[in-house]
């Protein structure tokens, strides 16, 4: 979730293109900074928790990056292909190609605009708690 998904999400915007106008970029201490909607979600990304991407934003399909970790992990092989982002997974879930969610880190109620009609009632998800009781 990013800026756009916020609520008052014009005004952020708004103001954070008013940072770009007088040239409060490309600087130390300058700059804009993504406001994301939960804790660690850039951190993450960083850190390879895309399918689409490895450690350091690189890209799952390129050959070079598969060898490096291929290298680093010690593993004969990579998948060459991007995984699901969670659009494509919930669509999975109402055509059949997908059939249950382990979902952990995230409230798809919270994050997910049209849940109740995205995932039929019937459909195995599963949410493990993020905190004790």
């Amino acid at each position: 979730m990013t800026v756009i998904c916020k609520s008052r999400c014009t005004k952020t915007a708004f103001s954070l293109w008013l940072q770009m106008l007088p040239g409060n970029v490309g600087f130390e201490c300058g700059g804009v900074n993504p406001i994301r909607g939960q804790n660690n979600v850039q951190g993450a990304c960083d850190m390879g928790a895309l399918p689409n991407v490895y450690p350091g934003y690189q890209r799952v399909d390129n050959p070079n990056a598969q060898a490096k970790f291929r290298a680093a992990w010690s593993v004969g092989r990579l998948s060459e292909k991007p995984g699901l982002m969670l659009p494509s997974m919930l669509e999975g879930m109402l055509d059949g190609r997908i059939k249950s969610l382990y979902v952990f880190g995230e409230n798809l109620a919270n994050t997910e605009p049209d849940i109740k009609q995205e995932v039929p009632h019937g459909k195995r998800t599963v949410h493990p708690s993020l905190h004790l009781h």
